[in-house]
């Protein structure tokens, strides 16, 4: 039943179509909210099927990563994988990450 509620209120907003999420995503804006949370809970529930099942496929690219430190160090890059297809690299790369603070900042701050 909640499938069903949910598939009609995409029907509602024009989105039975050609899957597109960012459409997706601003017309359910336009919901009442009963219909919003039906609707994006159908949405992350098939979005983490369909990543569970690339990982397990191989196929799934990660996303890009903000890293957050008090200095980054790269140590090595390495390609690991060129595709034969475009020759397109995937590459390894190594970083040092330091996401303490440093003595000089403790001092600073225990002084003021």
């Amino acid at each position: 039943e909640t499938l069903a509620i949910a598939a009609d209120a995409l029907d509602d907003v024009g989105l039975g179509g050609e899957p597109n999420v960012k459409k997706f995503l601003n017309r359910i804006a336009g919901l009442e909210v009963l219909r919003q949370r039906l609707v994006f809970s159908l949405f992350m529930s098939t979005l983490d099927d369909v990543i569970t099942d690339a990982k397990a496929t191989g196929e799934f690219e990660g996303s890009v990563e903000d890293i957050k430190a008090t200095s980054i160090e790269l140590k090595s890059e390495q390609v690991i994988a060129t595709d034969s297809s475009c020759g397109a690299k995937t590459e390894l790369t190594r970083l040092m990450i330091d996401r303490g603070v440093s003595f000089n900042f403790i001092i600073e701050t225990i002084a003021a």
